[in-house]
């Protein structure tokens, strides 16, 4: 064992010494000049070379930030320089447009003069003379004047056209009036005409139908017989006398009812005056049956309320007789008071209200039990349920990627009959190379000059069946290595898909596992976890039950808890009362047949009302007979008359259509006039009518034509010039604009400033040029100096990895010796047998270990290929959608802060142009009030608005405000100020107004009413209406008196005045009152108005009267 460990510490150290001679090796390459010093030395020399490598560092950033100034100042220059080409390159080409813009003026000026031949510039043509301001100035007012010209004959002309125009548009109007005149004459006369017929087509039908009139006279006056008899028959009859008969006896029977009921009445009285007591108790007794009646109501009102309350036990009854005896005979002691009061409705409901109330509190507590309990089973199911889920969920994936594979649930199965087609494939390989070798050989020796068979050595004595063999060997052939091919790739097939289910039978282990164990074990335990909780349930739900029972009881019973407070109340009262009717009765010393005579003759008076009633009631059916019968007489008296109106009316017509006949012929002599003028106007006079307009009309149209082509080309000739004109105006304003951009004495001191610059540049780039240079060789020196520290530094490792070797080689040296010392030793084998014993049973161990890891890892390898490919199926593209929702949800978030910002904006626009308007609105109002109303007790009125109380509270969650109105009315009253400081210094004291508001409403009379709203109105149309001139008033003088009548009408002669410039201003005054309408016509701008009256026949016409006329 000692052994062992010693040989097995030699290798170590063996191997860390071949590791440190490698290490060595390297460091002896990696330095070109090994350091021959001392340690202290090498130490030294390090630390120097540290802070010699500090300093070069150190300057060479100074001279890195002196390159980067430098380039800055550069970058600025040359910005600069950039800068100061591009304007003078603007510069130049504003000089250039400058000379462009005077030569294009100049030109334009001299053909202006050519064209025009402007005599008081013709000098200036001359092309080689300079054309100053005076010559321009000149030029343009010449032609100026030649417009003026052009212009004055070009108004001449229109002048003259018009007047043409105005006198043959008099001669065509005069034609077509005639035509019109002609026209209407002629449709009158059509019209005429066909009156004429449809009247005498209308006589021709009367007359027809005059025969029918004299059958309907016939009807009529049989009608007439029969009404005649019937009203006969009904004033002869006696049933209207009868009835009036019993009226007048029910008439006495009533009044000697009233008689009784008088004497009744009075000894009621009498007897009452006798005897105060006798009223006393009277009002007792009342009392206390109607508390005897109040309590029975009570409890019969809720008598179903308390059977249900005290359920099987009877409900106590209201206080008896004998009970209010014994009350009242109690004055003992307290334990008969006891004794009763358990007796009572009140006491017994208390007590059933208690044990109510202690069965809601026991019932709620179990239910809260069974609650909980409910509550942790379906926990409990929940989770059973996931892991269910989670566990089918991972069989379906498992069983859905087998069959995928394998196409197949038993993937056993389908491995061994991959295993049995993978054997038949390679076996048939096998005999396509063996067959294709053979029948190769078979083919040349067919192939001889001497061929036999090569089965049975038979001679082929035919050429074609030797032909033939040799054509089906040739295509066998030939077949044989595609299908070779063809097997080889379906065999590559089947041993890549074996080798994909061998893969997955690790999961179809586990799959097994989870469908016979795992997911039947979840589900028993699922199913008894929902029995459980069915169970809970029930129980909870039984209970709710009960609950909810107490609950409707014990609700039942509070809500009549009131009412049986009232109800023992009201038995209190009836002991009380009782006692008092006792005490009384023992006073009086009165008897019950007193009381039962006063009852009697209650009794008496209430028959002989009923009796009253029921004669009164039988009165008023028999005065409704009477009416009645006299409704039908005068009925049938109506009807006869009725019928005699009818058959006068047909005698009269009857004799009117005797008439008709003369009636005819009259309209047929009119009919031929009419035709004759007709056939005149049609013949004539509308053919020369026709003719006249149309020769006038061709006549308009010719001189038109020339006219319009004179003023055509008038207009064009001016037009010419004008354009002219504005060209001309343009260039010399381009010349101006052009001159104050475009400077030569600008342009040279951009030019100085641009050498300057590319003077600094170059400056700078030598300056430049020597910082790179000296840059680069402090970079050189840096970096010659850190290879010099690295050779310097692997120096110092060197020394340290050959002390350590120096170390490890005697180390070994001391192992090899005791190694030897141990080799020498006897007895020792036996240890080095267990040993490797020992070793090989771990080795076994270890063994199995690495099978059952690599199994496992295989297992996690598939799984974890199998959720990378479902992670890239159903994940590929998470991370843009993920980024396309965070800038959805960004922009969102934006676009919401934005709305924010926009909506208190306009809410703050919005209140701004609110009170805005409201001031404007009371400033107009305040105006028109004080110049129309006459009173003195209102000095103006406005409108006030008040933001509503809930709307004010709730600004924060509603985006609308709503707003009270309510018009009040002011009225000025002064005061006297407290005096200050400085107001008794100067001993004077200062007046301060106070304003009083009210409401109008209530508080104002209807011609104020009236006034407001006519002025509020007219408020509002000035400040809400734009561009609006259109005024109307109804009415507007109605309930006002007449000092607010002319002032309303003083004020709207100002509205009229204040807009009398407006173009589309008009008011108009809807009214009745004359006297208002005569008001505004003494003003200077109302000159007429219009009147609506009926005609004779009716009809509503509308008439223009001027005011003149109708007021003077």
């Amino acid at each position: 064992m000692v052994c062992y460990s010693l040989n097995f510490s030699s290798e170590s150290h063996e191997a860390e010494k071949a590791h440190l001679e490698e290490a060595v090796s390297n460091l002896l390459a990696n330095i070109k000049e090994e350091f021959d010093g001392t340690n202290e030395e090498l130490s030294t020399l390090v630390e120097d070379s540290g802070t010699e490598l500090e300093r070069k560092q150190l300057n060479l950033s100074r001279l890195e930030e002196a390159e980067q100034v430098n380039r800055v100042k550069m970058r600025e220059s040359e910005a600069q320089r950039n800068k100061a080409m591009v304007e003078i390159a603007q510069l130049e080409l504003h000089v250039k447009n400058l000379s462009e813009t005077i030569s294009n003026r100049n030109s334009l000026l001299r053909s202006a003069i050519e064209q025009y031949n402007l005599a008081a510039v013709t000098s200036f043509l001359d092309s080689d003379s300079t054309m100053t301001e005076e010559h321009v100035m000149s030029v343009t007012s010449e032609l100026q004047r030649h417009m003026d010209s052009t212009m004055e004959v070009e108004l001449r002309l229109k002048e003259r056209v018009r007047k043409l125009e105005a006198e043959e548009t008099e001669r065509v109007n005069q034609t077509i009036n005639e035509l019109a005149r002609v026209e209407h004459n002629h449709e009158e006369t059509q019209r005429c005409l066909r009156e004429t017929r449809s009247e005498i087509t209308s006589l021709k039908r009367r007359v027809e139908n005059a025969k029918s009139v004299i059958s309907q006279m016939e009807s009529v006056r049989t009608e007439l017989l029969n009404a005649e008899a019937h009203a006969d028959q009904l004033c002869t009859s006696c049933e209207l006398e009868d009835t009036r008969e019993q009226l007048r006896h029910l008439s006495e029977v009533r009044k000697a009812t009233e008689q009784s009921l008088l004497a009744l009445d009075e000894k009621i009285a009498t007897l009452q005056q006798n005897s105060s007591q006798r009223q006393q108790l009277d009002v007792l007794r009342k009392d206390r049956n109607s508390k005897f009646e109040s309590a029975r109501k009570i409890r019969s009102r809720h008598l179903e309320a308390l059977e249900q309350v005290f359920g099987t036990n009877s409900v106590p009854t209201i206080i008896s007789e004998a009970d209010i005896a014994v009350a009242l005979d109690r004055s003992k002691g307290r334990a008969q008071q006891t004794t009763t009061m358990q007796d009572r409705l009140r006491h017994s409901f208390l007590t059933r209200l208690s044990s109510l109330e202690q069965s809601t509190r026991e019932a709620r507590k179990r239910l809260a039990k069974y609650e909980q309990d409910k509550s942790v089973l379906e926990t409990k199911a929940k989770f059973t349920r996931s892991q269910l889920q989670g566990k089918q969920k991972q069989a379906d994936q498992m069983a859905e990627r087998i069959l995928s594979a394998a196409g197949s649930a038993d993937l056993e199965q389908c491995l061994s009959k991959l295993q049995q087609r993978r054997k038949l494939l390679e076996e048939e390989c096998a005999n396509e190379q063996g067959s294709l070798y053979l029948w190769s050989k078979f083919r040349d020796r067919l192939a001889r000059s001497d061929p036999d068979c090569p089965v049975c050595h038979r001679q082929l004595s035919d050429r074609s069946e030797q032909d033939e063999l040799l054509a089906e060997l040739d295509q066998r052939i030939e077949s044989m290595p595609g299908e070779f091919e063809r097997k080889k790739v379906e065999l590559a097939q089947l041993v890549t898909q074996h080798e994909t289910l061998l893969e997955l039978r690790p999961i179809y282990s586990e799959l097994e596992h989870l469908r016979n164990t795992d997911i039947p074990a979840l589900e028993a335990q699922l199913n008894t976890e929902l029995e459980n909780l069915q169970t809970a349930r029930d129980n909870s739900e039984q209970e709710t039950a009960r609950l909810e029972a107490c609950h409707a009881d014990e609700a039942l019973a509070r809500s009549i808890q009131g009412d049986l407070a009232v109800f023992e109340r009201m038995e209190n009262d009836i002991i009380e009362l009782s006692g008092k009717i006792a005490r009384l009765q023992a006073e009086s010393g009165e008897t019950v047949e007193g009381s039962e005579t006063m009852d009697a003759l209650q009794e008496e008076r209430r028959t002989l009302r009923d009796k009253q009633i029921s004669v009164t009631s039988e009165m008023t059916k028999l005065q409704d007979c009477v009416q009645q019968l006299d409704e039908a007489q005068r009925d049938a008296t109506d009807t006869v008359h009725r019928i005699k109106d009818n058959l006068h009316k047909l005698e009269q017509e009857n004799q009117a259509n005797l008439r008709l006949t003369d009636d005819i012929a009259r309209l047929s002599d009119t009919e031929k006039q009419l035709q004759k003028r007709l056939q005149e106007l049609e013949s004539h006079e509308l053919p020369k009518a026709k003719q006249a307009k149309h020769i006038a009309v061709s006549e308009r149209t010719a001189g038109s034509a020339t006219r319009e082509k004179e003023l055509e080309e008038s207009a064009e000739k001016t037009g010419k010039l004008r354009d002219l004109i504005r060209q001309v105006d343009q260039a010399c304003a381009a010349v101006s604009t052009a001159s104050k951009v475009g400077s030569k004495h600008k342009l040279a001191q951009l030019q100085q400033q641009l050498t300057n610059l590319e003077q600094n540049i170059a400056h700078l780039h030598g300056v430049a040029e020597r910082n790179t240079k000296d840059l680069e060789i402090a970079r050189q020196q840096v970096h010659e100096h850190k290879i010099r520290q690295r050779e310097l530094t692997d120096c110092v490792q060197l020394r340290q990895l050959r002390s350590q070797m120096g170390q490890l080689t005697l180390r070994i040296e001391d192992l090899s010796n005791r190694l030897a010392s141990c080799h020498s030793v006897t007895g020792t084998d036996q240890d080095l047998v267990q040993e490797t014993k020992r070793l090989s049973s771990e080795e076994e161990r270890l063994q199995a270990e690495k099978h059952a890891v690599t199994n496992q890892l295989g297992q996690l390898t598939a799984k974890l290929q199998y959720l990378e490919r479902d992670l890239k199926e159903k994940y590929a593209e998470s991370d843009r959608e993920y980024l396309d929702m965070m800038y959805q949800l960004k922009t969102t978030e934006l676009a919401c802060s934005d709305l924010e910002r926009y909506y208190n904006a306009l809410d703050r626009a919005i209140l701004a142009y609110h009170a805005a308007k409201m001031s404007d609105l009371n400033k107009i109002i305040r105006e028109l009030w004080r110049s129309t109303y006459r009173g003195n007790d209102i000095d103006y009125i406005e409108i006030c608005s008040e933001e509503e109380a809930a709307t004010a509270a709730s600004n924060a969650t509603r985006s609308r405000r709503t707003y009270n109105y309510r018009v009040v009315m002011v009225k000025a009253t002064g005061g006297v100020a407290a005096p200050t400081a400085s107001s008794r210094a100067a001993k004077s004291k200062l007046v301060q107004s106070y304003e009083a508001r009210l409401d109008m409403r209530g508080r104002c009379s209807a011609g104020q009413k009236v006034l407001a709203s006519l002025i509020i109105r007219l408020a509002l149309a000035e400040v809400f209406c734009l561009h609006c001139g259109v005024l109307a008033l109804d009415e507007p003088t109605t309930n006002l008196d007449r000092e607010n009548i002319e002032s309303l009408a003083y004020a709207l002669v100002e509205i009229i005045k204040s807009r009398k410039q407006q173009k589309n201003f008009q008011l108009i005054v809807i009214t009745h009152d004359e006297d208002f309408v005569e008001l505004l016509g003494r003003s200077d701008f109302v000159e007429h108005f219009f009147m609506l009256s009926r005609n004779t026949q009716g009809l509503s016409e509308i008439r223009k009267v001027p005011i003149e006329e109708h007021f003077h």
